[in-house]
């Protein structure tokens, strides 16, 4: 059964090839806060579960360890990045064109790009904390017990 390194260890590594394979088509200052943000994250979340349900009990991979919760999870953050992650683009491309327009010693240069890489590193936050649960309940439904589809009692 897989401990805490080992799920941190594979959230970061899900995070960041998945955060490499996304940012591809992101400007280039926003690609590393934004595969940071996703490594960060998935360490973070990777042990989720089983803060929520430790080992240490006899309830250890029950609701919070199940197929239903990992469907929930990824259901949210779709919508999540469907509403909020969509306006935090929208609002980053309105920007560069605001700065497109100032001269490159404009000060509000700086700004600018400080707030287009701080939306990346969040989008990248919300991505990391999927693929760090994600990644934890795949790691743990890999393993002879397996994991429940809704919880121990019901399946």
């Amino acid at each position: 059964m897989p401990g805490a390194s080992q799920h941190r260890a594979i959230a970061v590594a899900a995070a960041a090839v998945i955060g490499l394979i996304r940012a591809q088509d992101m400007p280039e200052e926003e690609r590393l806060p934004y595969v940071a943000g996703a490594c960060l994250g998935a360490f973070a979340t990777a042990t989720l579960p089983d803060l929520l349900e430790p080992a240490i009990h006899g309830w250890h991979r029950d609701v919070f360890h199940s197929g239903t919760a990992g469907v929930a999870l990824v259901g949210g953050a779709v919508r999540l990045a469907a509403t909020k992650g969509q306006q935090m683009v929208s609002e980053a491309k309105q920007l560069r064109e605001t700065a497109g327009t100032l001269a490159p010693t404009d000060p509000r240069q700086a700004n600018i790009t400080n707030r287009c890489q701080t939306g990346a590193f969040q989008r990248g936050l919300v991505l990391g904390g999927v693929v760090g649960v994600g990644s934890h309940l795949v790691a743990d439904a890999a393993t002879p017990r397996g994991i429940p589809l809704l919880s121990r009692g019901l399946g």
